[in-house]
């Protein structure tokens, strides 16, 4: 080959290194990693999505069986406050008043826990980048990586003890969560970046708690939360927010307790339940208010409290637990379409499978309202949240301090499925006397201060940026040796 020519193909491979400097560097300084939202897993927050529906895609047992129970304390004097979620590799998160954070592998063994400091009654949430977030009653808001390590915590510096409620991941990443200081502080609801630092905050007027409901998030973005004082204070309020912060409409629900999160249908009403008056004169029951914030209707559940958060069916029709222990089904436009007596339903928040059956405490309620099965006594007053591929439930007991794995029981066992799947005092997977855990990662000393403590986006773009740095000095070498 010709001097000319070797001269013209360095040159061109010199060009072609410059070229793809240029593109690396401008992957390099322009490179946006995209917003982290809700993860696509069988049951990644409360209530299931967004909007709250509480509808699994999977369909649960025919019969059940009781496959493993796991408890989270010694005593059992604890009670597990939050709802399970469910990551994409299968593992199950839930929350104790303990003040552990537990992951559990699907066949009931600790995978590891996490010491949050204080009692954990918020049910996690689970974005798109496996960080697990929750809230604690020690006015700390904890942003866990999928081993288990803390990622962030954010500190609210008033007051010195407050309840987080359980979150909410907006389409664009954001974190919605509520907190009140008790007994008599105010409350304030956050919305928290995916990197810990505060993007707005709003303070109810008048002041009010927020308990440990969970904000639903409409299509265009709105916020629905319930705060307020409780029984016998006029200070109830139902709050829709503006993505910005900025209050769009309050709907006052008076001297009604509100102990339900808001769900919210497919028509964009929002649906909230509300608790017997202090004097007693006015029933509890479920309203359903316009995205406007006029309301729809009223439900009345006479003599008896609405506690539970509803779930919404694909045909609209609306399931709400009832204090009395039954489960009640209403018609989109607020009538009384059945009512199951007995079925441990005063605390529990129901789920749909995706046959239509209704799950709540131990029973399986078919979409006529027959019961289709129950399951031993002893998880009748757990909460049953999400809903595995292979049909396993997985259900806090709250009384109990135990979170319990229901599966499909074999055709021929002859007893409806009516199981009990092992020791009362934990079954298989048992690890609830272990005091650390494996793998926690709650031990850090993390220095206080308002706001976010441990920011990790760094670490979030560090193989990319060490990719990037190789390619650069390998073409820097290319072009400094004439090759």
């Amino acid at each position: 080959m010709s001097t000319s020519r070797r001269n013209i193909f360095s040159e061109d491979k010199n060009l072609l290194s410059l070229i793809l400097l240029m593109s690396l560097v401008g992957v390099f300084l322009f490179e946006k990693r995209a917003a982290a939202q809700l993860a696509d897993t069988p049951w990644p927050m409360f209530g299931h999505d967004i909007r709250h529906t509480g509808r699994s895609p999977n369909a649960g047992p025919e019969k059940p069986l009781l496959k493993w129970k796991y408890t989270t304390n010694d005593t059992g004097w604890y009670w597990t406050g939050s709802n399970p979620a469910i990551g994409s590799d299968g593992t199950i998160y839930v929350g104790s008043t303990d003040t552990f954070l537990y992951a559990l592998n699907p066949d009931g063994t600790l995978k590891w826990k996490y010491a949050a400091g204080g009692g954990v009654i918020s049910s996690p949430a689970i974005d798109s980048n496996g960080i697990i977030y929750f809230g604690t009653e020690d006015k700390y808001f904890h942003a866990l990586n999928p081993d288990g390590t803390l990622a962030w915590k954010y500190e609210r510096s008033e007051g010195t003890q407050e309840a987080f409620s359980s979150p909410a991941i907006g389409s664009d990443g954001t974190i919605y969560v509520g907190a009140g200081i008790f007994p008599d502080g105010e409350g304030v609801f956050y919305a928290l970046n995916p990197d810990g630092t505060l993007k707005w905050e709003y303070h109810y007027e008048p002041e009010g708690g927020v308990g440990s409901a969970s904000p639903a998030i409409a299509s265009d973005g709105t916020i629905y939360m319930p705060a307020g004082r409780g029984y016998g204070n006029p200070n109830n309020y139902i709050y829709a927010l503006n993505p910005d912060g900025s209050l769009k409409w309050s709907y006052q629900v008076g001297d009604h307790g509100l102990g339900s999160s808001p769900a919210i249908g497919s028509d964009g009403t929002i649906y909230v339940g509300v608790c017997v008056n202090m004097a007693g004169d006015e029933s509890g029951g479920l309203y359903a208010l316009n995205p406007d914030g006029t309301l729809k209707w009223k439900y009345e559940a006479a003599n008896t409290n609405i506690i539970a958060s509803p779930a919404i069916a694909s045909d609209g029709t609306i399931y709400i637990g009832l204090d009395d222990n039954s489960l009640a089904a209403l018609n989109p436009d607020g009538t009384l379409k059945w009512t199951c007596p007995d079925v441990g339903a005063h605390h529990g928040h129901p789920t749909i499978d995706s046959e239509g059956t209704i799950y709540v405490g131990s029973y399986a309620v078919n979409p006529d309202g027959s019961q289709k099965w129950t399951i031993i006594d002893e998880v009748s007053s757990g909460y049953v949240s999400g809903i595995a591929p292979d049909g396993t439930i997985y259900t806090n007991v709250s009384t109990k301090g135990y979170v319990a794995a229901i599966s499909a029981a074999p055709d021929d066992d002859g007893d409806g499925g009516a199981v009990d799947g092992g020791d009362d005092a934990g079954g298989v997977g048992d690890g609830g006397n272990d005091a650390g855990g494996s793998d926690d990662g709650g031990n850090e000393d993390d220095g206080g201060g308002c706001g976010c403590i441990i920011p990790a986006e760094a670490a979030d773009y560090f193989p990319t940026q060490t990719i990037i740095f190789c390619f650069l000095i390998i073409g820097l070498w290319r072009m400094r040796s004439g090759q």
